[in-house]
């Protein structure tokens, strides 16, 4: 199914259509690496094979980062840069689950970003907006610094404010009205 989502998204690329960031559907290929990755995690399919797939990740990984420079000239393969990315972050991340010590490696920090991360899914496309929509009416301009590391760092600050915020006052009662009725 991921397979075929991937296949899917690639056509609609190569046809010239657009990608829209707030397009669910453009990333729904993503989403499917993602279940796949936990579903191979949990019935451990790949443990016997782990650092097989770590070398493969890791080279795979390394090779389409190398080619990134190349692919973003043009918008048809935009999908590439989001597929190496995605296969990166659920590489690391099934690396980290597979370690007997990860345990010990994920700081508090990290946990509670895990806590607060459907919130982190859902709100982030608002703060992106509200921080872009602030800059605009404050005419700051379009400096690199500006566009890659204070607006994504404001941006990331307000997502984890907002999920924060989501998860004290909407999610955390529920779960705790779960656990009592359970």
């Amino acid at each position: 199914m991921s397979v075929l989502l991937i296949i899917v998204h690639l056509g609609f690329k190569l046809t010239g259509s657009e990608g829209n960031y707030f397009n669910t559907m453009s990333y729904l290929p993503y989403f499917a690496l993602g279940s796949l990755s936990a579903i191979a995690f949990r019935t451990e399919l790949l443990h016997s094979h782990s650092k097989t797939i770590f070398w493969l990740g890791t080279i795979g990984t390394v090779t389409g980062l190398l080619l990134l420079p190349f692919l973003n000239q043009s918008s048809s393969f935009l999908f590439l840069e989001q597929l190496i990315w995605a296969c990166l972050f659920s590489m690391l991340l099934f690396g980290l689950c597979m370690r007997k010590e990860s345990d010990s490696i994920v700081s508090k920090a990290l946990r509670h970003l895990g806590q607060i991360s459907y919130g982190l899914y859902c709100l982030h496309a608002f703060a992106l907006l509200a921080v872009f929509q602030l800059w605009t009416y404050l005419q700051l301009g379009e400096t690199t610094l500006a566009v890659f590391v204070i607006r994504p760092l404001m941006a990331l600050a307000l997502s984890v404010l907002l999920a924060e915020m989501s998860y004290r006052i909407i999610e955390q009662p529920f779960l705790n009205l779960k656990r009592k009725l359970n």
